[in-house]
């Protein structure tokens, strides 16, 4: 058999991806379009703040005659007042809600046929699935997905029947959590996942009338919305969002309009999500035979990278991942604490004067939790340096939003006589915020698995750092430290976004 040369082999190499792209030159559908802004009617759901609001300013200083929807009749007219001071531009504003189709659909009627649809209303809340009630569940996908329903069904009719207009869009605000699902974003990723359904079907149906459809996957975006949404999401969360980023809603709508000008079916804003786009693309239409190549290349590749990630997120969840998953606790979701540490007592602060008058009293568990919403937080010992600059002030601080989330008492337990731990909590000012008890004994930290030797730091037995969030002595969520000396996951901030 005739060896090969190896100029053939030269020749065959580049000759492999050059058929792909003429095949793919050949086969990608729909073509390049452009969408015109100048002149045209942008019509904008949840328009008055975030990437709406940044999106209408955009439109408005391209020349388009805005129309702007969202719930907050004050909010629209602020973000009316802002474009109209920025643009010169009079905006027309609707005020509705996207679940009330009947609402939706007069705003439309009355603001005029549509030229360019955007559908960026969106409501979400990190939170373990777990916490989150049915009524929490339908309210997201309501207003993520079955709102934006109801807005394309409203406007599409007068959308087809346009005549001599030019080109059409539809664009849908997805995120990054509409690509992959994220730890404590199972409704928002739900609801977000299923734009990506709708939008495939929708160009197939809408491609006929010269309608384009876009879909656009922000990261984080500085909103007012992820602000309060940031103060409550699980530690875990946080640590996977990060490695992503933030994005400013200025930058995230002007990448947002350049891919609806474009015609583009998938608009990604950073280069995270570009990745992302390629590792998802699965069935979605595709304009440009350069990049339907760059997908077909590295989709092997983009798996691996995305196995990594997810290793990564694993890792982050074992690392956050409290008492659970710790072999040596009794202590546990769903552990009565009571039961758990049969008999025992702890010692309320006090001065030694009053633990002679109350003849050294102890409280028992049953008092301090049946029939309460506690939060109870352990730490290594009084005085000593995390404990004093970090946990305590942490609560100390947080105190009014767990009063507000309906918690009867903020607990802090430590491995000391209660008169020490007494004048400790006097020198921090924090007693009228905090109850203390001391466990002078180590006997409740032992029965909970929580117990530490310590001797290496001069403390002796003490206990780990850790926090749990107790209903009538249920357990519902607990965290502890990898270390005693790390800070990570016990503060007020971790466990008020576990209540």
């Amino acid at each position: 058999m005739a060896a090969i040369s190896p100029f053939f082999l030269l020749f065959l190499i580049p000759t492999v991806p050059l058929s792909i792209l003429a095949i793919l030159a050949l086969i990608v559908r729909p073509r390049p379009i452009k969408i015109p802004i100048k002149s045209r009617h942008v019509f904008i759901t949840g328009g008055s703040s975030g990437i709406g609001l940044a999106l209408a300013h955009r439109a408005a200083a391209e020349g388009a005659r805005i129309s702007i929807l969202a719930r907050s009749a004050g909010k629209l007219e602020e973000a009316k007042k802002e474009i109209q001071l920025a643009t010169g531009v009079v905006v027309a504003t609707f005020s509705a809600d996207v679940r009330d189709y009947d609402a939706v659909s007069k705003a439309i009627d009355e603001s005029g046929p549509i030229d360019v649809l955007i559908v960026n209303q969106g409501v979400f809340t990190a939170k373990e699935l777990v916490k989150h009630s049915p009524e929490d569940v339908k309210f997201t996908i309501d207003v993520n997905l079955v709102g934006s329903f109801n807005v394309i069904k409203a406007a599409l009719p007068a959308m087809k029947a346009r005549k001599d207009r030019g080109p059409a869009s539809i664009s849908l605000v997805s995120s990054q959590a509409g690509q992959v699902g994220v730890y404590g974003y199972a409704a928002y990723s739900a609801s977000k996942f299923g734009l990506q359904g709708l939008a495939q079907a929708l160009q197939q149906e809408v491609i006929a009338d010269d309608i384009h459809v876009t879909l656009i996957f922000p990261p984080d975006t500085n909103t007012p919305g992820f602000e309060e949404e940031q103060k409550s999401r699980p530690e875990v969360t946080a640590i996977i969002a990060a490695s992503s980023g933030s994005m400013e809603t200025e930058e995230v709508a002007r990448k947002a309009m350049d891919g609806i000008k474009a015609g583009k079916f998938t608009v990604s804003c950073n280069f995270e999500g570009f990745l992302l786009s390629l590792a998802t693309t699965g069935m979605s239409p595709q304009r440009s035979f350069w990049l339907a190549f760059l997908e077909v290349i590295a989709a092997g590749p983009i798996r691996l990278i995305a196995l990594f990630f997810q290793w990564d997120w694993s890792a982050a969840n074992s690392a956050r991942i409290g008492v659970s998953s710790r072999g040596f606790s009794k202590l546990s979701e769903g552990t009565d604490i009571t039961s758990a540490a049969p008999g025992v007592s702890l010692q309320k602060a006090r001065s030694w004067d009053e633990g002679v008058s109350s003849k050294f009293s102890t409280t028992p568990l049953s008092d301090i939790f049946k029939g309460k919403k506690v939060v109870i937080f352990g730490l290594p010992g009084a005085y000593t340096g995390v404990c004093s600059q970090q946990h305590v002030p942490s609560y100390k601080s947080h105190i009014d939003k767990f009063k507000a989330k309906g918690i009867d008492s903020v607990i802090c337990v430590s491995v000391n006589d209660p008169y020490a731990i007494n004048g400790w909590a006097e020198k921090l000012g924090a007693k009228d915020a905090i109850e203390f008890y001391g466990d002078f004994d180590g006997k409740f930290h032992k029965s909970l698995g929580l117990d530490k030797d310590l001797s290496a730091a001069l403390l002796g037995p003490r206990s780990e750092r850790w926090s749990a969030y107790v209903e009538d002595g249920k357990v519902k969520a607990v965290n502890v430290e990898e270390a005693p000396s790390d800070f990570k996951v016990t503060g007020a901030e971790v466990i008020l976004g576990q209540i």
